[in-house]
């Protein structure tokens, strides 16, 4: 199956994509590119495709979620980061 996988680099979405790969499917992440987030990509580079991009962008969606069977959403800030910065992060 061909997934799409959003917040693939946060916290929730690591633990995802690792079983994700384990069961062999085909993986497209995609998140916001920030440091943490690109030092994390590294270590799947080889495992998945990786799209970055925003979900407050309506063409960087339609682009990540072409050809995809099914999209697993886990994009979102979690707490403490979303109470100290509730607007989210910066572009």
């Amino acid at each position: 199956m061909k997934v799409l996988l959003t917040g693939a680099f946060g916290n929730v979405g690591v633990n995802t994509l690792e079983s994700l790969v384990e069961q062999d499917h085909r993986v497209t992440c995609f998140d916001i590119k920030t440091k943490a987030n690109a030092k994390t990509a590294k270590r799947f580079q080889d495992k998945v495709d990786i799209v970055w991009g925003d979900l407050r962008r309506p063409d960087d969606v339609t682009a990540a979620t072409k050809d995809h069977d099914v999209v697993v959403h886990l994009a979102f800030i979690i707490p403490p980061a979303s109470e100290k910065k509730p607007i989210g992060p910066r572009r």
